[in-house]
């Protein structure tokens, strides 16, 4: 016959309460194995220093803590049905046998920083939202394989970017009256290339598109001197330097009235 808990109790001369589970006035020392097979309510402490073997469920209305060691899940789950798991030192980690998959079942929210080492991080649904301190990859890919990937703002160790200058109706030939556009980094950029393209353009006028020291100067370090009939396009690959406080200035050889048109410019931080 199993030795139940109430029969273990008797023994010592502990009292027991009817049908309930016994109860202890003082301290348990169990040095070897203890095998229960019937309901154990313990209102204080439970220290277990060896490794335990539970092959029911257990509940804690209070939550448990593991101070060292963790928990660990060979089969089945842990499961939190309210409140939270949280582990206050160390990590909490999760080891499918075959994938090493992490499943997320709702929506959580990750306070400190989530390490994935391998495998990559892999949303099926619902996306994945960073309110503050950004996401960053060491090295890999984000990759939206069947949806769009929205990104507002993106830093990385060199980065193309692109700028449009819309060109404008100019009165007169006053610099800087097609375009007058600041340094959009507010830091020295290294312009690859600038492409103009005119969609309403003035037969009789030309344009000159530079970098000047400030909005109101003429310059022609881009283009010079071109023709903005419709449909005119040029392109500059040759590198140029865009200072940290300088502008993007166009100015009109004559009144550039109607015109309608362009400046792309591709560049990186330097």
């Amino acid at each position: 016959m199993p030795w139940t808990p109430k029969k273990l109790m008797r023994v010592f001369g502990l009292p027991v309460t009817g049908s309930d589970s016994p109860i202890l006035p003082n301290d348990l020392t169990v040095t070897d194995d203890l095998t229960v097979t019937d309901d154990l309510t313990v209102s204080g402490k439970l220290a277990v220093t060896e490794t335990s073997v539970l092959t029911g469920a257990v509940t804690a209305t209070a939550g448990v803590t593991a101070t060292t060691g963790g928990f660990t899940a060979t089969a089945g789950n842990i499961v939190a049905t309210a409140g939270n798991i949280t582990a206050t030192a160390g990590s909490i980690s999760t080891v499918h046998a075959a994938t090493g998959t992490l499943s997320i079942a709702s929506t959580a929210t990750i306070g400190k920083k989530l390490t994935v080492t391998t495998g990559g991080l892999l949303v099926s649904a619902g996306g994945i939202e960073v309110t503050a301190g950004g996401l960053t990859v060491t090295a890999g890919n984000i990759t939206a394989s069947s949806s769009t990937l929205t990104v507002s703002d993106i830093t990385c160790a060199t980065v193309v970017k692109q700028k449009k200058i819309a060109l404008l109706t100019a009165a007169d030939t006053t610099a800087g009256a097609v375009c007058s556009v600041a340094n959009p980094e507010g830091a020295a950029i290294m312009i690859l290339s600038a492409v103009l393209y005119v969609s309403t353009g003035v037969d009789t006028t030309t344009v000159d598109l530079g970098i000047a020291a400030d909005g109101v100067t003429s310059s022609s370090t881009l283009v010079n001197d071109s023709v903005i009939t419709a449909g005119t396009t040029a392109m500059v690959t040759t590198p140029l330097l865009w200072g940290a406080s300088e502008f993007v200035t166009g100015t009109a050889s004559a009144a550039a009235t109607g015109l309608v048109g362009s400046l792309l410019i591709t560049y990186v931080k330097v």
